[in-house]
């Protein structure tokens, strides 16, 4: 899967990047189960939550500084920041260690 999850996070956060083709925003769908999560790209009829930016938006949140400010949130917030917590290290949100590749101590 895309991500390993404690088995508690439940539910679609549609995650869009606002300018990702030009002037048309390119849409995907996070489907997160008590197994992991899954990613596919296009539009949800329904999303439990939304995450949006435009590239440069995408681009900070994903670096490891984690800004987050830029992305909007919509449907269940907690949702969507219970995923950027999972995905995103920065911004006080340490790296989550999935065992699988080894984390080097900090000297």
């Amino acid at each position: 899967g895309l991500v390993r999850t404690d088995g508690t996070l439940s539910g679609t956060v549609e995650l869009a990047v606002a300018d990702g083709r030009g002037d048309e925003a390119m849409i995907y769908l996070v489907n997160l189960s008590g197994s992991g999560a899954s990613l596919t790209e296009g539009k949800a009829e329904q999303a439990d939550a939304s995450l949006a930016g435009s590239t440069e938006a995408w681009i900070s949140a994903l670096s490891p500084v984690g800004d987050r400010r830029a992305l909007r949130r919509g449907g269940d917030r907690g949702l969507a920041d219970a995923l950027l917590d999972v995905i995103i290290p920065g911004a006080g949100h340490p790296a989550v260690n999935t065992g699988s590749a080894p984390v080097a101590a900090s000297a």
